[in-house]
């Protein structure tokens, strides 16, 4: 009896060892959602797609895989880090609105090496990574370090510069440029293709096109291709226009008065209710403005023509060309009384009605 007994409790003892043991190791055949941590089951197509799962422990590993097999919910693309991305799987998110913003950011400058900000929209697409830079196809603002655009296209950055398309606006370090097509360079040097205006400081210039810039500390230098017009508004509100007659034309436009330009092969018009001013010189030749009459002293190179009409007494008019074998010639108008000129080589006086030329060869 007492053996019978024994036996009874033995068996009884191991059926519910083997009933414990199997509560215990049971698992559930597939994820079942919730925020604790479910790293063994990243290899799961259900944890991408739910809503509430933590994905903080997936590795760039994890992330590439369930981004290849399209596992990856929007939602869930919104948690992934910039630490988390790989380029490939950077590159293949489309569009690149569904990356947060930090992440978006925060990879790209990782990448280029810059501090990028972004904002997209469902249209941004692209963003290729070359090597040190990005793209994009659209973007409704980007910022590189001291450029930024709005409503940009095919924007790239690579080798410390950035191409665009066209943009409703690019501001670079100094100065904002409108209705932009085709930039290409950086903060302080670029050309543009086609752009209705482009400020720098508070110098304007409009209907630009086809023309490099290098903006300084105290002036900016437009270099303009072959029989291209701009229209100048400079510091002292003074309006004038130039041509570059060559592809090496160029304009420097200095901010504080007086005024200067320094010019090479091209032309400045000036022009007033009473009278215009014109200078063309193939050289290097300089010209100091006077914020209300227009050209007040020119210092003329060689092969350099001035040109004055008067609107309002045609017998006033006249020029003064400084011949290929002159040197320098510095040309001043009088229209004060007070004005003095102790430098000049040349003096058109509008009191007195007389013009006094000095070591001139030829006019």
């Amino acid at each position: 009896m007492q053996e019978a007994k024994r036996r009874f409790q033995f068996c009884t003892s191991v059926f519910l060892l083997i009933a414990i043991s199997s509560l215990v190791f049971a698992q559930p055949a597939s994820y079942s959602g919730g925020t604790e941590d479910r790293s063994s089951d990243l290899d799961s197509q259900d944890i991408w797609q739910d809503a509430n799962a933590d994905l903080s422990s997936a590795t760039s590993t994890d992330v590439d895989n369930a981004i290849s097999k399209g596992w990856v919910s929007d939602s869930n693309l919104k948690k992934i880090s910039a630490d988390q991305l790989s380029k490939e799987s950077f590159e293949s998110i489309k569009p690149k609105s569904k990356l947060s913003k930090t992440t978006l950011d925060e990879y790209t400058s990782k990448h280029s090496s810059k501090s990028v900000k972004t904002q997209t929209s469902s249209s941004t697409q692209g963003g290729t990574l070359p090597d040190g830079g990005f793209w994009f196809d659209v973007i409704d603002f980007l910022s590189v370090d001291d450029v930024s655009l709005t409503n940009g296209k095919n924007i790239r950055y690579e080798g410390n510069k950035i191409t665009v398309d066209s943009a409703d606006t690019i501001t670079v370090q100094d100065g904002v440029l409108t209705v932009v097509e085709k930039f290409d360079g950086s903060d302080v040097s670029f050309r543009v293709d086609s752009a209705s205006q482009v400020q720098i400081r508070c110098l304007v210039l409009d209907d630009v096109i086809n023309t490099d810039f290098i903006v300084m500390q105290d002036s900016t230098r437009a270099e303009p291709d072959k029989d291209t017009t701009m229209f100048i508004t400079d510091c002292s509100q003074t309006q004038s226009s130039f041509t570059s007659n060559t592809d090496d034309g160029k304009i420097s436009i200095t901010e504080h008065e007086p005024i200067t330009y320094t010019v090479e092969d091209g032309k400045v018009i000036y022009e007033s209710a009473t009278h215009r001013d014109i200078l063309e010189t193939e050289g290097l030749s300089t010209i100091l403005f006077d914020y209300y009459d227009g050209f007040l002293c020119t210092d003329m190179s060689p092969k350099a023509t001035y040109s004055y009409a008067d609107k309002l007494d045609a017998k006033r008019n006249f020029a003064v060309n400084n011949p290929s074998f002159g040197n320098i010639y510095t040309l001043c108008l009088k229209r004060m009384q007070t004005q003095e000129f102790n430098s000049a080589t040349g003096i058109a006086d509008f009191i007195d009605n007389k013009i006094t030329l000095m070591n001139l060869h030829g006019i």
